[in-house]
């Protein structure tokens, strides 16, 4: 049977699923993968994760390192280079780039960890993005004698 997102069965469901740590990697990544494995396995329900979601969030954790090292070696060495008889050629690191990035975004969709899957759509969220900006606004104009969150 189902439970709908807006029941208090599915908020015991999630209540009682945050006692339970979170899904580890099924191998050992590297450090630079390692830094995004909570951002993708909080990205969703704790309950939703198959061992096959596993091994492919491990391959988005990695895709997301490359993406890292990749981007710092076009920052360091620019798009185009000088090879040492003068000429020039493209930086083979654009197009591994390019590819990497696809292959990530191409991941986080199909599990569903994606900003379309995890906020919604782009309407939706700009008018909730519009309404969050309003609302921070009026807080910020009430008077300090209201206690708020200090930033």
């Amino acid at each position: 049977m189902r439970t709908l997102s807006n029941s208090n069965r599915f908020a015991v469901e999630v209540a009682k699923s945050l006692t339970t740590p979170l899904p580890e990697p099924q191998q050992d990544l590297p450090e630079g993968a390692l830094k995004y494995w909570p951002a993708i396995v909080t990205a969703k329900r704790r309950t939703a994760w198959t061992d096959l979601d596993l091994a492919l969030a491990e391959n988005l954790a990695l895709d997301l390192a490359t993406i890292d090292e990749l981007t710092a070696a076009l920052a360091r060495d620019g798009h185009v280079i000088t090879d040492k008889a003068g000429r020039l050629y493209a930086n083979p690191a654009a197009p591994l780039l390019d590819r990497t990035i696809r292959r990530a975004t191409h991941s986080a969709r199909a599990l569903q960890v994606d900003s379309n899957s995890t906020s919604g759509k782009g309407e939706v969220q700009r008018n909730k993005n519009e309404t969050a900006r309003d609302i921070a606004q009026k807080i910020a104009d009430v008077p300090d004698l209201i206690a708020r969150v200090q930033q």
